[in-house]
C-alpha cells in the first residue's frame, strides 16, 4: 500500500515527517549521531539490507546524509551526517526524553549515565537556537 506524500502541505511536521517520519529512518540518523559511518555499521540494529540500502538513498538525496567513498574496488561508501542532518539532533533527543518517561523499558538511556543527562543536551541546543526558534512552555 502506497503512503500519502506530505510534501506539499502546509504544516511543517507533516513535511518534516515525509522526510524522516519512517521508523527505521529516524534509527538511522540517531545511529550516524552515535558514530555509525559505514552500511555494515547501520545493519547493527537488525534492519533488513533492502530497507538500509533503501533509506539511506533516501537520507542522501534529502540531503542529511552525505554518501562519500572510501574504497574503489569494490566500490565501498560511508554516510556522514550533513549541517541538515545534524540539525536532527534535538528531534532525536525529544524522542529519547519521552521515550524514557513514558514507554515501558529501562529509566536509562542506553549508554548509561556516562552519557551527558538529556536536560543538559536541550540545554545546549536551546543555546544554539535561532533567536525566532518557540522554546518550550513559552508560547
Amino acid at each position: 500500500m502506497r503512503r500519502k506524500s506530505f510534501a506539499g502541505m502546509l504544516c511543517p511536521i507533516a513535511r518534516s515527517l515525509n522526510v524522516v517520519g519512517e521508523w527505521w529512518t529516524l534509527l538511522i540518523v540517531r545511529d550516524a549521531f552515535d558514530g555509525a559511518r559505514r552500511f555494515e555499521d547501520f545493519r547493527a540494529t537488525g534492519i533488513a539490507d533492502n530497507i538500509l540500502s533503501t533509506r539511506l538513498d533516501l537520507l542522501v538525496r534529502e540531503g542529511i546524509l552525505e554518501r562519500r567513498a572510501y574504497q574503489e574496488h569494490p566500490p565501498r561508501y560511508e554516510y556522514l551526517l550533513t549541517e541538515k542532518g545534524r540539525d536532527l539532533l534535538p528531534i532525536i533527543v525529544a524522542l529519547g526524553v519521552w521515550g524514557l518517561r513514558w514507554t515501558d523499558g529501562p529509566k536509562v538511556p542506553p549508554g548509561g549515565p556516562s552519557k551527558p543527562s538529556s536536560e543538559a543536551i536541550l540545554a545546549a541546543l536551546r543555546d544554539r537556537a535561532p533567536e525566532h526558534a518557540v522554546a518550550a512552555g513559552n508560547e
